[in-house]
């Protein structure tokens, strides 16, 4: 019955870790992560995100973004990300993508 119990007591454990874990898969994962452009935002363009080619804009008040800038994902709306301009690392160099 200890068995048992113990068994069932650990696999309870793990199903509650698991239901609080934070998503990493999906839309609801791509903001915040870091990626580069692929084709200028002027507002709109395309941007290279967590392995993937998506359709960007850049959030309103940023100026055009070159190709070849980092970003920052703000928020998805449909299949549309709302960018802004990553900011540099206090030692001078850009983030790199997750």
């Amino acid at each position: 019955g200890i068995f048992i119990a113990a068994t069932f007591f650990t696999a309870l454990t793990f199903a509650l870790r698991a239901q609080r874990a934070p998503v990493v898969t999906g839309k609801e994962a791509i903001p915040g992560r870091t990626g580069i452009v692929r084709r200028e935002l002027n507002p709109r363009g395309i941007v290279h995100v967590a392995g993937e080619e998506w359709s960007a804009e850049i959030i309103q008040g940023e100026a055009p973004l070159p190709e070849g800038t980092r970003i920052v994902v703000e928020k998805v709306n449909g299949l549309v990300l709302q960018v802004r301009r990553s900011d540099p690392t206090p030692n001078g160099e850009e983030l790199s993508p997750r």
